[in-house]
């Protein structure tokens, strides 16, 4: 669901603002999948993270999207070719 990047980014500690304007610290968390973590137990943690992060992992996403080069279907299936 999430790419490694994105992982990584919500994995670390922010700082967030609560609906009454009151800001308070989202810890870091460890990597659960190294502790043997089922993958949907995981995507939920993150997604609750994101949810959490709200505007914040948007734009960091968004800004992150800017910078790839445009994925170009014609140029992978022409280089996939054998002959």
């Amino acid at each position: 669901m999430f790419s490694e990047p994105e992982i990584q980014f919500l994995m670390q500690s922010h700082k967030v603002e609560t609906a009454d304007r009151i800001n308070r610290s989202l810890a870091a968390v460890a990597d659960l999948r190294t502790l043997g973590c089922p993958a949907s137990i995981f995507d939920r943690v993150l997604e609750d993270r994101a949810r959490k992060l709200g505007s914040r992992f948007v734009e960091w996403r968004n800004r992150r999207s800017e910078t790839k080069p445009p994925d170009d279907l014609a140029q992978r299936v022409e280089g996939s070719k054998l002959f």
